[in-house]
């Protein structure tokens, strides 16, 4: 059986950009902003790198961790999912040992690709399921993707997304985090599938229901058909 994967929240964190954001902001390139981080204790905030913290800020910023308890969300997956990992981290200790100095177990274990992963499943206490993906060319496309399929065996999953500039200690770094929710179309027929979902903006799916406007037919929702009927009226106008 098909089903479809909602993106139920998302979070967003840029430097320049004093909080996390989910919709207009304003954002400074230039800035070399450090996020607070605070919702991981201090003493794991210390081993944090920026884009540890910026990781956090994004993840942490999710509804799912301001409004519910811990139990409510043990059963989700959480995927990570980043060019190189930690590359600031990572250069750290490869220049301890180029220099001939010995490397610290706990620098060590915060520079490996999984090792923003592991910092904040300690932070939450979480003990399901946490992946780190090494997206190489493609982080989002490769992360989503691995989100997308864990939703058959969990029933949210939380997709952090996280990359900073091509070189060691660029200040562009950033982050972005997703909840993930699977819907299931309900049969009706052999060939057709119904599907009904809440939706906070008529945008996305909007463009879904118009990349496909010979196999999908709107069945209700009075505002959405009539946003889809105006949008249609204009392509044929040309006017996009």
């Amino acid at each position: 059986m098909p089903f479809c994967a909602q993106i139920l929240d998302a979070a967003l964190f840029l430097p320049g950009v004093s909080a996390p954001v989910t919709a207009d902001f304003s954002w400074d390139p230039q800035a070399d902003a450090v996020p607070g981080a605070k919702a991981v204790p201090a003493g794991l905030r210390r081993r944090l790198s920026p884009l540890g913290k910026a990781a956090a800020e994004a993840l942490f910023s999710l509804d799912a961790f301001r409004n519910e308890t811990k139990a409510q969300t043990e059963d989700d997956a959480w995927v990570f999912s980043s060019r190189w990992g930690d590359l600031d981290a990572s250069v750290a200790q490869l220049r301890s040992l180029a220099g001939g100095e010995d490397l610290s177990p706990t620098a060590f274990a915060t520079s490996v690709h999984n090792g923003i992963a592991g910092q904040l499943s300690i932070a939450a206490k979480h003990t399901g399921f946490v992946t780190a993906i090494a997206g190489g060319d493609a982080p989002f496309a490769r992360g989503f993707e691995t989100a997308a399929a864990l939703l058959v065996d969990h029933p949210r999953v939380h997709f952090v997304l996280y990359d900073q500039g091509v070189v060691p200690e660029d200040p562009k770094r950033y982050a972005a985090a997703f909840t993930l929710a699977k819907l299931d179309p309900t049969p009706d027929g052999d060939r057709h599938w119904l599907l009904r979902l809440d939706v906070c903006s008529y945008m996305g799916i909007g463009r879904f229901v118009l990349g496909l406007f010979e196999n999908v037919e709107v069945l209700g929702g009075e505002g959405f058909y009539s946003y889809i009927e105006g949008k249609r009226r204009r392509m044929a106008a040309g006017d996009g």
